[in-house]
């Protein structure tokens, strides 16, 4: 059962008469199993739960950390670490390291644009960092997000616009904002206690394209693991992080790549073929 919001706020309760209660007690027999709406909830507008997200990480500006990571798709299982620094609005960076603590492959971006060298392979890749190219280049979570979108969530929270239609959801107790973005619908619930973002879904035509969860979280708000599930590509991926550094001192070249000597840099972007 979910119910909706009128005029971006829960509607009131009518009535504390006795044929109230009655009709109340009624109703939580008639649904069993379900979770009430919370009190403090029942009037509470798009534009203070968007508020009460961001407030809970306004003090965080850049944080440093390892993820472990583990990845399942067509060709099995695999596993390995990650160093990630992520500043905001949109800038952030990855260091995939090898089993003996080299890096095979790093990636970079700016907020305008994206360097990614390959190491195994020898290639060395750069364009600009909107979101059909990232897409591209993270197939496993294709979110369609720029990249302060992508830093935004690396943060545990994602940009909603006060437009978006709201309602409660008491099978799981959550609220659920629903907008629509570049042709894709978007869908985020919100735990109504925490007022952080539990889940992020995309969907193309009707489809599930991208599902993102944040399972848990460190005591400074941002995700201890996430696990991003694309069923339209059969690939999921868990990051679970540790060692983390809040507001680091990091500058713009930590978000900046140089090819290796010999690496001719090519161009990835919407007009590569």
């Amino acid at each position: 059962m979910v119910h909706k919001l009128k005029n971006n706020s829960i509607n009131k309760k009518v009535g504390s008469a006795p044929l109230g209660s009655i009709l109340l007690f009624l109703l939580c027999v008639g649904c069993a199993g379900r979770i009430p709406m919370p009190q403090h909830i029942e009037s509470v507008t798009v534009s203070e739960v968007v508020k009460a997200m961001e407030k809970q990480s306004a003090e965080l500006k850049s944080f440093t950390c390892e993820m472990r990571v583990t990845f399942f798709g067509p060709d099995g299982r695999l596993k390995g670490t990650v160093s990630l620094a992520a500043m905001r609005p949109g800038q952030f960076r990855y260091n995939l390291m090898g089993p003996h603590g080299g890096v095979l492959e790093a990636f970079a971006t700016n907020g305008q644009t994206f360097d990614l060298s390959k190491m195994s392979e020898s290639r060395f890749l750069y364009g600009p960092a909107t979101p059909e190219t990232l897409d591209r280049l993270l197939f496993f979570a294709p979110l369609h997000l720029d990249a302060a979108g992508w830093v935004d969530l690396l943060f545990g929270v994602v940009a909603i616009p006060e437009d978006a239609l709201m309602n409660y959801d008491d099978k799981s107790g959550y609220l659920v904002l629903n907008w629509e973005q570049a042709n894709r619908a978007m869908r985020v619930h919100v735990d109504p206690n925490t007022m952080q973002m539990t889940r992020l879904e995309v969907s193309v035509d009707g489809q599930l394209v991208c599902d993102v969860t944040i399972d848990d979280r460190h005591s400074s708000g941002l995700p201890a693991k996430l696990v991003l599930n694309a069923p339209r590509d059969d690939v999921k991926a868990t990051l679970k992080t540790r060692d983390i550094v809040l507001n680091p001192a990091l500058t713009e070249n930590t978000f900046r790549l140089s090819p290796p000597r010999g690496v001719k840099p090519e161009y990835w972007g919407p007009l590569a073929q």
